[in-house]
Order: structure tokens, then C-alpha cells, then sequence
């Protein structure tokens, strides 16, 4: 509620108008909320104030675990959330909103009714988000796939360096014409080679690293190393791992 209300607050007193606005996860929908609130407070029904934040709000998923779906009851809406709204048209949608959800609403809902355009962060993602999801009457809610780009932190070095030089990333980390093309003709031999000595870089560091034990990280220059960087969900396939062992 503080970064919601607070934050448009502030980007009123900046002078800030943005034709879109991206919110990102569910808890980011009080942002609209609140501009929805100042429109009806400047003269709009809320008919009018809701189509016009819709039309330039987007919002972006990144996760379906429930740790990331927040839902309050009407009590805490009535002591965060609608103490901060100062026109009655948007206190009662969001009541009646509430009601209509027996009491308790999950921020998901509030940001798919108050979005014209939502993004999950992958193919997979976007269409489990599809399933999950409905409108307020009822109808399915379309996510569109967007890959996240790649952060430079992410990638070694030297593979980055490959990935560029071969046109496979350009200057933004983002992919490049004719990538998949590009990828398919790498050399793999290099590929390998470039890996090894990410491997043996990573044990190095995790020398000087100290464990549980208060022992240096010790990692065998023959082990195999399977790292899953991604939430234990379901949807994100964590049985991958063993499907083919060998």
C-alpha cells in the first residue's frame, strides 16, 4: 500500500505521465488503483477510469507458486487499501470485488481486472498462466510469452564474448537475427571447451567460499554438477533432471 499509493503520489509530484505502465507480480496492481481512483476524483465514471488504466497498463507474471499469490480478507483491504481510495465509486468496485470473491481476493485477480495486457516470462509459463486465470465474467485470460533477456552477470565471459562475436546476442543481450541459425552451426568442441573452464573456474572460487561446516567448498574435478536455478513449481519441469540420467 505505502509503494502503491505512495508511489504515484510521487509520480504525480514528478510530473510523470507514462502512456504505459508495467506492473511486475501482482502486488504492483495498487499503482493502477490508485490512478483509477484519481480519474474518478477528476470527474470520471468509473467505467471510464477503469477502460482508461486498462488501456495502458500491462502485467508481467514471473512466478505461479502460491508463496507469490498474496489474498487479504475485506478487513485488511478496509485498513491498508481503501482508507488510502478517495472516491466512494472505487471503494465500492473494490468492496463488491471482495464480496464477489467471498470476502478474501487474491492481488492476482485485482491485476488481471485492472491490466489490458499480460506477459508470463516464457511458452510454458504463459500458457499454465492461460489455464489458471479468469476474467471477472468468467472468460479465459491470455498471457502472452515474453522471454527475459539476458543479464551479462549471468553468463561466463568467454561464452558471452562467443555468443556476441558470433552475432547470437547483440549489444543488448537480447538474441539476434538469425540466432537459431547461428547457434546450430557453433562449434562444439569449442562449446566444451569454453564449459570445462567455467567448471573449473566455479570450483576455484568456491575454494575461498566456506560451507555450513566452516570448511572451504570443495567440489571433485569429476563430479557432475546439475544446478536448478528456478522455483520448485511444477510447471517449471524439475523432473528434467532425471529423466535421462546417463
Amino acid at each position: 500500500a505505502v509503494l502503491g499509493f505512495g508511489g504515484f503520489k510521487a509520480r504525480q509530484k514528478l510530473g510523470l505521465n507514462p502512456e504505459v505502465v508495467q506492473i511486475d507480480e501482482a502486488p504492483t496492481a495498487l499503482v493502477p488503483l490508485a490512478e483509477m481512483d484519481e480519474l474518478c476524483k477528476q470527474g470520471l465514471s468509473l467505467d471510464e477510469a477503469k477502460a482508461q488504466v486498462k488501456s495502458k497498463t500491462l502485467l508481467t507474471n514471473h512466478t505461479l507458486v502460491n508463496a507469490a499469490e498474496a489474498s487479504f480478507t475485506l478487513e485488511q483491504f478496509e485498513r491498508y487499501v481503501i482508507k488510502n481510495l478517495e472516491t466512494e465509486e472505487t471503494r465500492k468496485w473494490l468492496r463488491g470485488l471482495i464480496r464477489d470473491h467471498d470476502g478474501r481476493l487474491n492481488l492476482s485477480t485485482l491485476a488481471i481486472e485492472l491490466s489490458g495486457v499480460r506477459n508470463g516470462v516464457s511458452k510454458v509459463h504463459a500458457q499454465f498462466a492461460s489455464q489458471m486465470f479468469k476474467e471477472e465474467d468468467g472468460s479465459p485470460v491470455e498471457f502472452h510469452p515474453v522471454t527475459n533477456g539476458i543479464s551479462e552477470r549471468w553468463v561466463q565471459p568467454e561464452l558471452l564474448r562467443l555468443y556476441k562475436d558470433t552475432g547470437i546476442f547483440d549489444e543488448d543481450f537480447y538474441p539476434g537475427d538469425g540466432y537459431q541459425e547461428k547457434t546450430d552451426i557453433l562449434d562444439p568442441i569449442m562449446l566444451r571447451q569454453l564449459k570445462d573452464q567455467a567448471r573449473t573456474n566455479l570450483r576455484e572460487y568456491l575454494t575461498s567460499r566456506i560451507d555450513q561446516y566452516n570448511q572451504p567448498v570443495v567440489i571433485p574435478e569429476d563430479a557432475k554438477i546439475a544446478c536448478w536455478t528456478k522455483r520448485m513449481a511444477g510447471y517449471k519441469r524439475p523432473e528434467m533432471l532425471y529423466e535421462d540420467p546417463q
